[in-house]
């Protein structure tokens, strides 16, 4: 039900539906009116896959799905990219990630997230056994943010971390030359080339567009 346009009304009269039916996939990306007080009726025991994709949650919405990921056992994907919930949501949201210990896949990009966002989603990690897909790109978390990123937890199932657009000079140019230019580049390039993740996406020197270097 994605880019549907459905009013704040709607959604309410839509949550009361999806509460009584236990539905294990709920695609409800580019909302026009989102009312971030329904996110944590969007969630149930049931849930395997929620994406709320470009619905500007923000902050409150972040509130709103900590609680309802209490709930959320069996959640294997979890998609909230570009919905600018910053670092302050990123934290709030940190409590509710803790119970969905059977992620799979799990988006952040596009959200305005800083390096020290990042190291409180590092911290729980541990808990993502089964962890296959990070996605990451385009925040601002630096070069030191994707260092005490890869630092937070050991990838035995990981297969993608994406981090495109995350950088900036010096160190874009250092990652793509293979030339660290600090220790926090020293160590993403040292995860590269051990092949402790499948792929690395990493953003060349190419302006505005991006490339990915892709390690299989």
């Amino acid at each position: 039900m994605s880019s549907n346009g459905i009013t704040s009304e709607g959604l309410t009269a839509l949550s009361q539906v999806i509460k009584c039916n236990h539905l294990q996939h709920i695609d409800l990306s580019d909302c026009e009116s989102f009312p971030k007080s329904l996110v944590d009726v969007m969630c149930g025991d049931s849930l395997h896959t929620l994406c709320l994709h470009h619905n500007k949650l923000g902050v409150d919405g972040m509130a709103s799905l900590s609680v309802g990921l209490e709930k959320c056992k069996q959640l294997v994907k979890l998609d909230i990219s570009r919905n600018n919930i910053g670092t302050r949501g990123l934290v709030i949201l940190e409590e509710g990630l803790q119970h969905c210990t059977n992620l799979q896949e799990l988006d952040f990009s596009d959200n305005n997230i800083t390096s020290y966002g990042i190291a409180h989603i590092s911290a729980i990690m541990n808990y993502y056994k089964y962890l296959r897909h990070l996605n990451i790109k385009f925040n601002r978390i630096g070069v030191d943010g994707a260092a005490v990123l890869v630092s937070g937890w050991p990838y035995k199932s990981m297969l993608t971390l994406d981090l495109l657009g995350c950088f900036g000079e010096p160190h874009d140019s250092a990652l793509r030359n293979g030339s660290p230019c600090c220790s926090s580049c020293d160590h993403l390039l040292e995860l590269y080339n051990n092949d402790c993740v499948t792929i690395l996406y990493i953003p060349t020197l190419v302006s505005p567009n991006y490339c990915d270097i892709d390690k299989h």
